[in-house]
Protein backbone atom coordinates (compact mmCIF):
# COMPACT_ATOMS: atom_id res chain seq x y z
CA UNK A 1 0.00 0.00 0.00
CA UNK A 2 1.73 3.45 -1.21
CA UNK A 3 5.48 3.21 -0.31
CA UNK A 4 4.67 0.82 2.51
CA UNK A 5 5.77 -2.70 1.97
CA UNK A 6 3.67 -6.29 2.05
CA UNK A 7 4.06 -7.07 6.18
CA UNK A 8 4.12 -3.83 7.50
CA UNK A 9 2.15 -3.58 10.65
CA UNK A 10 0.06 -0.91 11.73
CA UNK A 11 -0.74 0.05 15.67
CA UNK A 12 -3.60 3.08 16.15
CA UNK A 13 -4.53 4.59 19.51
CA UNK A 14 -5.98 7.29 21.08
CA UNK A 15 -3.91 10.21 21.94
CA UNK A 16 -4.49 14.00 23.86
CA UNK A 17 -2.79 16.81 21.53
CA UNK A 18 -3.12 19.97 23.82
CA UNK A 19 -6.77 19.71 24.56
CA UNK A 20 -7.95 17.92 21.44
CA UNK A 21 -8.08 14.42 21.34
CA UNK A 22 -7.18 12.63 17.98
CA UNK A 23 -6.45 9.03 16.84
CA UNK A 24 -2.69 8.61 15.52
CA UNK A 25 -1.36 5.79 12.78
CA UNK A 26 1.68 4.14 13.67
CA UNK A 27 4.03 1.50 11.64
CA UNK A 28 6.32 -0.91 11.63
CA UNK A 29 8.82 -2.61 9.16
CA UNK A 30 10.80 -4.75 11.26
CA UNK A 31 8.29 -6.72 13.14
CA UNK A 32 7.25 -4.35 15.78
CA UNK A 33 11.41 -3.70 16.93
CA UNK A 34 10.55 -0.17 16.14
CA UNK A 35 7.51 2.26 15.57
CA UNK A 36 7.16 5.90 13.21
CA UNK A 37 4.14 8.10 12.98
CA UNK A 38 2.72 8.25 9.62
CA UNK A 39 -0.66 9.92 10.28
CA UNK A 40 -3.93 11.77 12.19
CA UNK A 41 -6.64 10.12 10.23
CA UNK A 42 -9.32 11.83 12.71
CA UNK A 43 -9.17 14.59 15.40
CA UNK A 44 -11.46 17.26 17.27
CA UNK A 45 -12.45 15.53 20.29
CA UNK A 46 -11.77 17.90 23.53
CA UNK A 47 -10.07 15.90 26.79
CA UNK A 48 -12.30 18.58 29.00
CA UNK A 49 -16.07 16.73 27.74
CA UNK A 50 -16.48 17.44 24.08
CA UNK A 51 -16.02 13.87 23.21
CA UNK A 52 -13.92 10.82 22.81
CA UNK A 53 -12.25 8.96 19.73
CA UNK A 54 -11.72 5.70 20.66
CA UNK A 55 -10.87 1.52 19.39
CA UNK A 56 -9.45 1.81 16.31
CA UNK A 57 -9.48 -1.17 14.49
CA UNK A 58 -8.45 -1.78 10.86
CA UNK A 59 -9.75 -4.52 7.34
CA UNK A 60 -8.65 -4.12 3.94
CA UNK A 61 -11.55 -3.48 1.55
CA UNK A 62 -11.88 -5.44 -1.35
CA UNK A 63 -10.52 -2.35 -3.19
CA UNK A 64 -7.40 -2.78 -1.56
CA UNK A 65 -8.05 0.26 0.38
CA UNK A 66 -7.26 0.01 4.09
CA UNK A 67 -10.35 0.66 6.38
CA UNK A 68 -9.91 2.31 9.78
CA UNK A 69 -13.04 2.43 12.08
CA UNK A 70 -13.39 3.98 15.31
CA UNK A 71 -15.24 5.02 18.23
CA UNK A 72 -16.46 8.07 18.15
CA UNK A 73 -18.00 10.56 21.20
CA UNK A 74 -17.18 13.66 19.07
CA UNK A 75 -20.99 14.10 17.06
CA UNK A 76 -23.35 16.08 18.06
CA UNK A 77 -25.65 12.79 16.75
CA UNK A 78 -25.41 10.67 19.03
CA UNK A 79 -24.22 9.92 22.63
CA UNK A 80 -21.61 7.57 20.43
CA UNK A 81 -21.56 6.12 17.22
CA UNK A 82 -18.75 3.87 15.11
CA UNK A 83 -17.77 5.86 12.02
CA UNK A 84 -15.04 4.66 9.50
CA UNK A 85 -12.48 6.43 7.02
CA UNK A 86 -10.58 5.45 3.91
CA UNK A 87 -6.99 5.49 2.52
CA UNK A 88 -4.98 4.35 -0.27
CA UNK A 89 -1.42 5.42 1.04
CA UNK A 90 -2.06 5.84 4.99
CA UNK A 91 -1.12 9.56 4.54
CA UNK A 92 -4.36 10.76 3.40
CA UNK A 93 -7.84 10.03 4.52
CA UNK A 94 -10.15 11.68 2.24
CA UNK A 95 -13.37 9.88 2.37
CA UNK A 96 -15.50 9.20 5.96
CA UNK A 97 -19.13 8.11 7.17
CA UNK A 98 -21.16 6.70 9.68
CA UNK A 99 -20.87 2.83 10.02
CA UNK A 100 -24.12 2.20 13.17
CA UNK A 101 -25.28 5.43 14.41
CA UNK A 102 -28.74 5.09 16.48
CA UNK A 103 -31.74 7.29 16.03
CA UNK A 104 -31.64 7.34 20.15
CA UNK A 105 -29.31 9.34 21.24
CA UNK A 106 -28.66 7.53 24.42
CA UNK A 107 -27.49 4.15 22.75
CA UNK A 108 -23.58 3.98 22.67
CA UNK A 109 -22.23 1.26 19.82
CA UNK A 110 -18.72 0.55 19.61
CA UNK A 111 -15.50 -1.68 19.82
CA UNK A 112 -16.20 -2.64 16.07
CA UNK A 113 -13.94 -5.82 14.80
CA UNK A 114 -13.84 -6.91 11.45
CA UNK A 115 -13.19 -10.25 9.88
CA UNK A 116 -13.12 -10.81 5.84
CA UNK A 117 -14.58 -14.25 5.37
CA UNK A 118 -13.30 -16.83 2.31
CA UNK A 119 -17.08 -16.45 0.95
CA UNK A 120 -16.63 -13.26 0.07
CA UNK A 121 -17.92 -11.61 3.16
CA UNK A 122 -16.79 -9.01 5.78
CA UNK A 123 -18.35 -9.74 9.26
CA UNK A 124 -17.89 -7.03 11.95
CA UNK A 125 -19.28 -7.03 16.09
CA UNK A 126 -19.63 -4.75 18.25
CA UNK A 127 -21.52 -3.60 21.44
CA UNK A 128 -24.46 -1.33 21.96
CA UNK A 129 -24.04 0.10 25.09
CA UNK A 130 -26.82 2.85 26.57
CA UNK A 131 -29.86 1.16 27.12
CA UNK A 132 -28.89 -1.50 25.02
CA UNK A 133 -26.44 -2.92 28.20
CA UNK A 134 -23.82 -3.27 26.06
CA UNK A 135 -24.73 -6.26 24.02
CA UNK A 136 -22.93 -7.95 21.36
CA UNK A 137 -24.45 -7.12 17.54
CA UNK A 138 -23.46 -7.77 13.94
CA UNK A 139 -23.14 -7.29 10.68
CA UNK A 140 -21.86 -7.97 7.31
CA UNK A 141 -20.45 -6.41 4.26
CA UNK A 142 -20.12 -7.82 0.46
CA UNK A 143 -16.64 -5.28 -0.12
CA UNK A 144 -15.38 -4.04 3.31
CA UNK A 145 -16.68 -0.76 3.41
CA UNK A 146 -20.88 -0.74 2.68
CA UNK A 147 -22.01 -2.42 6.00
CA UNK A 148 -25.70 -1.32 5.57
CA UNK A 149 -28.15 1.55 7.03
CA UNK A 150 -26.28 3.28 10.02
CA UNK A 151 -29.16 3.82 11.77
CA UNK A 152 -29.85 -0.56 11.19
CA UNK A 153 -28.34 -1.66 14.73
CA UNK A 154 -27.95 -4.73 13.48
CA UNK A 155 -28.66 -8.52 14.37
CA UNK A 156 -28.13 -9.35 17.87
CA UNK A 157 -25.26 -12.12 18.45
CA UNK A 158 -26.84 -15.25 20.13
CA UNK A 159 -27.01 -19.45 20.00
CA UNK A 160 -29.74 -21.22 19.29
CA UNK A 161 -30.44 -21.32 23.60
CA UNK A 162 -30.60 -17.51 23.13
CA UNK A 163 -27.03 -17.51 25.03
CA UNK A 164 -25.25 -14.03 24.52
CA UNK A 165 -22.24 -11.66 24.75
CA UNK A 166 -21.97 -8.26 26.50
CA UNK A 167 -19.63 -6.13 26.26
CA UNK A 168 -16.12 -5.78 24.49
CA UNK A 169 -16.54 -8.10 21.83
CA UNK A 170 -13.77 -9.70 19.40
CA UNK A 171 -14.22 -11.80 16.73
CA UNK A 172 -11.69 -13.70 14.20
CA UNK A 173 -11.54 -16.01 11.32
CA UNK A 174 -10.14 -19.09 11.87
CA UNK A 175 -8.62 -20.81 8.76
CA UNK A 176 -9.90 -24.13 7.17
CA UNK A 177 -9.34 -27.33 8.95
CA UNK A 178 -12.34 -29.48 9.78
CA UNK A 179 -14.68 -26.95 8.03
CA UNK A 180 -14.18 -26.30 4.24
CA UNK A 181 -14.18 -22.24 4.67
CA UNK A 182 -13.29 -22.23 8.48
CA UNK A 183 -15.38 -20.64 10.88
CA UNK A 184 -15.85 -16.89 12.88
CA UNK A 185 -14.78 -17.22 16.85
CA UNK A 186 -16.60 -14.58 19.15
CA UNK A 187 -16.11 -13.88 22.56
CA UNK A 188 -17.18 -11.28 24.90
CA UNK A 189 -16.77 -10.23 28.41
CA UNK A 190 -20.01 -11.23 30.14
CA UNK A 191 -22.36 -14.07 29.07
CA UNK A 192 -25.69 -14.44 29.75
CA UNK A 193 -28.34 -16.66 29.40
CA UNK A 194 -32.12 -15.68 27.44
CA UNK A 195 -33.53 -14.85 30.63
CA UNK A 196 -30.81 -12.63 31.13
CA UNK A 197 -29.15 -14.27 33.86
CA UNK A 198 -25.65 -14.70 33.87
CA UNK A 199 -24.58 -17.67 32.27
CA UNK A 200 -23.06 -20.61 34.40
CA UNK A 201 -20.72 -20.66 31.35
CA UNK A 202 -19.59 -17.01 32.14
CA UNK A 203 -15.84 -16.10 31.62
CA UNK A 204 -14.85 -19.47 29.88
CA UNK A 205 -17.45 -19.30 26.68
CA UNK A 206 -16.81 -18.50 23.05
CA UNK A 207 -19.08 -18.35 20.50
CA UNK A 208 -18.25 -20.07 16.88
CA UNK A 209 -19.95 -20.20 13.92
CA UNK A 210 -19.18 -22.41 10.59
CA UNK A 211 -18.75 -20.90 7.18
CA UNK A 212 -21.27 -21.40 4.29
CA UNK A 213 -21.33 -20.24 0.65
CA UNK A 214 -22.89 -17.16 1.66
CA UNK A 215 -22.94 -16.65 5.02
CA UNK A 216 -22.64 -18.28 8.07
CA UNK A 217 -24.22 -20.93 10.77
CA UNK A 218 -26.18 -20.22 13.73
CA UNK A 219 -23.33 -19.55 16.82
CA UNK A 220 -22.51 -22.38 19.26
CA UNK A 221 -21.01 -22.27 22.40
CA UNK A 222 -17.53 -23.60 23.34
CA UNK A 223 -15.01 -23.48 26.07
CA UNK A 224 -12.50 -20.64 25.68
CA UNK A 225 -9.03 -21.06 26.15
CA UNK A 226 -8.56 -18.58 29.16
CA UNK A 227 -10.84 -19.40 32.38
CA UNK A 228 -11.90 -15.83 34.01
CA UNK A 229 -14.86 -16.97 36.89
CA UNK A 230 -15.81 -13.52 37.85
CA UNK A 231 -16.11 -11.90 34.12
CA UNK A 232 -18.54 -8.69 34.90
CA UNK A 233 -18.56 -5.45 33.93
CA UNK A 234 -15.31 -4.23 34.70
CA UNK A 235 -12.61 -3.02 33.22
CA UNK A 236 -10.17 -6.17 33.79
CA UNK A 237 -11.59 -9.33 33.96
CA UNK A 238 -12.41 -10.97 30.43
CA UNK A 239 -12.09 -7.39 29.15
CA UNK A 240 -11.42 -7.37 25.09
CA UNK A 241 -9.77 -10.59 24.70
CA UNK A 242 -8.16 -11.54 22.13
CA UNK A 243 -8.21 -14.52 19.68
CA UNK A 244 -5.68 -15.74 17.26
CA UNK A 245 -6.47 -19.41 15.64
CA UNK A 246 -3.41 -21.35 14.59
CA UNK A 247 -2.49 -21.63 10.99
CA UNK A 248 -3.70 -24.96 10.57
CA UNK A 249 -7.05 -23.82 12.06
CA UNK A 250 -7.04 -26.83 15.02
CA UNK A 251 -6.65 -24.64 17.99
CA UNK A 252 -6.62 -21.39 19.07
CA UNK A 253 -4.62 -19.08 21.18
CA UNK A 254 -6.52 -16.67 24.00
CA UNK A 255 -5.28 -13.50 25.26
CA UNK A 256 -7.44 -12.85 28.52
CA UNK A 257 -6.99 -10.18 31.54
CA UNK A 258 -7.92 -11.03 35.37
CA UNK A 259 -7.17 -9.88 38.82
CA UNK A 260 -4.16 -11.70 40.67
CA UNK A 261 -4.62 -12.91 44.21
CA UNK A 262 -3.01 -9.26 45.22
CA UNK A 263 -5.95 -7.57 43.02
CA UNK A 264 -3.15 -6.80 39.99
CA UNK A 265 -4.64 -7.06 36.66
CA UNK A 266 -2.68 -9.11 34.81
CA UNK A 267 -3.17 -11.30 31.47
CA UNK A 268 -3.29 -15.01 31.10
CA UNK A 269 -3.15 -16.53 27.93
CA UNK A 270 -3.82 -20.51 27.19
CA UNK A 271 -4.00 -22.40 23.82
CA UNK A 272 -6.78 -25.25 23.09
CA UNK A 273 -8.08 -26.96 19.95
CA UNK A 274 -11.07 -25.09 18.32
CA UNK A 275 -14.22 -27.90 18.03
CA UNK A 276 -15.94 -29.20 15.22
Amino acid sequence: MGQFPAGTLLFAGTYYVNTKVVIEVYESEDQGASWYYVATPVGGGNVNGGGGLWEPAFEIANNGELVMFWSDESDPCCSQKIAQIMTTDLFNWPTQTNTVASQYHADRPGMATVSKLPNGLYFMSYEICGPAGCTVYSRTSSDGWNFGTPSDLGTRVATTTGQYFEHAPVNVWAPPANMPQGVILLIGQVMLESNNSVSVGNGDTMFESDITPSGFTSWQPYNSPVQVPVARDYNCPNYSSALLPSQNGLSVLELASDFNNVGVCETYSAIDAIYF
